[in-house]
């Protein structure tokens, strides 16, 4: 056999070859049967993870006079607003909070303790409550937070945010929030 002989033999080798793996394949493909519409879905469903955000309530901040209670309420806003923005817990509504907060005669108290703070969680059914408490040592306002685990009743983190006048209120919940969170 020639050289040229001998490679056309295997060129048609070669051919044979794939034109059987065609055959075998087309053959096994048409014994499969279409997945239905229900396996389909079921499928997908089971591929695409689906993450739930820990629930979070910001309990009403605590004033301690000088502070009036205008600025309390307008620091657990600014603490609300600074959480909804780093999107990593899902808020319970605010009426449920007070709601609670009104039944557990809190309100006129103005002052929410861990123990209290952990138990209103609960009944919300939150994993996690903010409280804060807005201050001013002389100089400074402080506004200080602390994010609690409801389950195990820990403090997860702690912060304190001080600004020097109460129009920069929002800088120092935006602070606070970014430390409980681990972000500075």
């Amino acid at each position: 056999m020639t050289k040229y002989n001998f490679l056309l033999s295997m060129r048609t080798g070669f051919r044979l070859f794939g034109v059987i793996l065609v055959l075998t394949s087309i053959s096994y493909c048409g014994s499969q049967s279409a997945p239905t519409a229900d396996a389909v879905i079921q499928k997908s469903s089971v591929e695409t993870p689906t993450i739930v955000k820990p629930t979070l309530a910001v309990l009403p901040c605590s004033a301690i006079k000088p502070i009036g209670k205008d600025d309390a309420i307008q620091t657990r806003d600014f603490l609300e607003e600074e959480f909804s923005k780093q999107k990593r817990y899902r808020l319970v509504d605010r009426a449920e909070i007070d709601k609670i907060v009104a039944e557990a005669a809190l309100a006129q108290q103005g002052v929410v303790d861990d123990r209290q703070a952990v138990k209103m969680g609960g009944f919300i059914g939150a994993q996690y409550v903010v409280t804060s408490k807005l201050s001013f040592t002389g100089e400074k306002y402080l506004v200080t937070c602390r994010l609690i685990e409801v389950a195990t009743a820990t403090v997860a983190s702690s912060a304190t945010g001080r600004v020097s006048a109460l129009s920069k209120l929002d800088g120092a919940a935006k602070g606070c929030v970014r430390r409980l969170l681990g972000l500075m």
